[in-house]
């Protein structure tokens, strides 16, 4: 065994010294083949596709900004903006058209109120929504004669979601299971309900919250005293009654923004008082050509980034016009109003093209959408999140040209409005190829 071990020692003193040289000479080959296949990598083009076809260089992690190969790209989230070369999101002309005031939130968690006719944005993006008009009175005093009470001890004096003092109500059981109620008296029609909550103390009973009068309570009992924005199914009723109950005495809650409204989901909030109040529609708008920014259409290709508040079934995060007003020359990219799945619409005149892809639906949430068009080679290419694309090939009905962009939403036909924080757009006149359309859909 000594002999062995003398022998092993001898042969590492003395041992050729190759190893490193091995190792230096497999990575000088690894950096060879990178050079050699660096032109390759990006992604091949379709062969039906334009041999003018511009492939955008891959970027792998964190995406990008300015979009590439994008020549104008506005991303609200981050208040940035770019048309050949950096601007402002102000210089660019949008203009917004909504007969209130409404409310957005920042991703902190606090809402601010926004003037009539001014572009609801934020850290989250540009908040774009339909009318709905909002039923339950006095939805931040619940000590309001409106709100009767059952062994509950209703007050004022915590801050609101708006982070103002005194804005918001705090409710208290004095027994077990109290309640505080308003019925409100509307014809049958589909409702909304939803509040903002938080736990006040130490209490660990749970809080619930109905629409019906108590025939049906959820359970909306919110994680610790940060406010969480809870809502419970929707139903078709007349006359709701809505309000909350604690389970155990001694518990108490914060509560803000008492939401009843019409619609299958909640939206953004509004302050009532003694009579109801409607946030009407966003009609958010973006005239292109004085921007030099019109697309020569049959080509280009186009990027959305939008957070939907709800599970989609018809919506358009962007629509692009030949003149205002104009549904019937038009590029949509929008939800199936039928099958809810993603896709692209076009139209010159009566002559209608889709693109759809079926196996691919919205559903709340973020995501990233990517539609090219190319009319020379009648294709439009579409894909959401990283999935792989969807092609149609008779795609032969572009109008020709583009001059306006109507933001989360469209003039009429094109969908109903997107109900959605709408991130960033971008446009390029490049047709990337297929395999970059996918790419740049899975960017976050």
């Amino acid at each position: 065994m000594m002999h062995l071990v003398v022998q092993w020692n001898a042969y590492m003193t003395h041992r050729p010294r190759v190893y490193p040289l091995l190792i230096l000479l497999g990575f000088l080959l690894f950096v060879l083949f990178l050079i050699s296949f660096a032109p390759t990598i990006g992604g091949r083009m379709s062969s039906s596709q334009s041999a003018a076809a511009v492939v955008v260089p891959v970027i792998l992690g964190a995406q990008a900004w300015p979009t590439p190969s994008m020549f104008m790209d506005v991303d609200f989230a981050n208040n940035r903006a770019y048309l050949n070369g950096p601007t402002t999101i102000g210089a660019l002309g949008i203009k917004t058209q909504r007969a209130s005031s409404a409310w957005i939130d920042n991703t902190a968690g606090v809402w601010k109120k926004v003037p009539p006719n001014t572009l609801r944005r934020s850290d989250r993006g540009a908040l774009i929504e339909g009318v709905r008009t909002f039923v339950a009175l006095y939805n931040r005093d619940l000590t309001a004669s409106v709100w009767v009470r059952t062994n509950m001890l209703v007050t004022r004096g915590i801050a609101g979601v708006d982070g103002i003092a005194h804005s918001a109500s705090r409710i208290k059981a004095t027994a077990n299971n109290a309640t505080v109620l308003q019925k409100i008296t509307l014809p049958s029609s589909v409702r909304s309900q939803s509040a903002f909550v938080r736990r006040i103390g130490t209490g660990t009973g749970q809080l619930f919250m109905t629409m019906d009068g108590g025939a049906h309570w959820t359970d909306i009992t919110p994680p610790n005293s940060r406010w969480a924005w809870k809502d419970i199914p929707s139903r078709t009723l007349a006359n709701p009654k809505v309000g909350f109950k604690v389970e155990t005495r001694g518990d108490e809650f914060g509560v803000d923004f008492v939401l009843n409204e019409n619609g299958a989901f909640k939206t953004s909030p509004m302050e009532v008082g003694a009579t109801p109040v409607t946030r009407e529609q966003d009609h958010v708008t973006m005239a292109l050509v004085p921007l030099g920014a019109h697309f020569p259409v049959p080509n280009g290709s186009v990027l959305v980034k939008f957070y939907s508040n709800q599970d989609v079934h018809s919506i358009t995060m962007l629509s692009l016009h030949t003149a205002k007003d104009d549904d019937y020359h038009r590029v949509s990219f929008n939800g199936n109003p039928i099958t809810a799945h993603y896709g692209m619409t076009a139209m010159n005149g009566d002559n209608n093209a889709q693109g759809f892809d079926p196996l691919r639906p919205f559903v709340k949430g973020q995501h990233t959408f990517v539609g090219a068009m190319n009319a020379t080679g009648l294709r439009a290419v579409v894909a959401l999140d990283g999935s792989d694309v969807r092609i149609n090939e008779h795609a032969n009905t572009w109008p020709p040209i583009l001059r306006v962009a109507v933001l989360g939403g469209s003039y009429g036909h094109g969908g109903p409005i997107c109900n959605c924080y709408l991130q960033e757009f971008a446009f390029s006149k490049n047709i990337p190829s297929d395999d970059m359309v996918k790419q740049l859909s899975s960017a976050p």
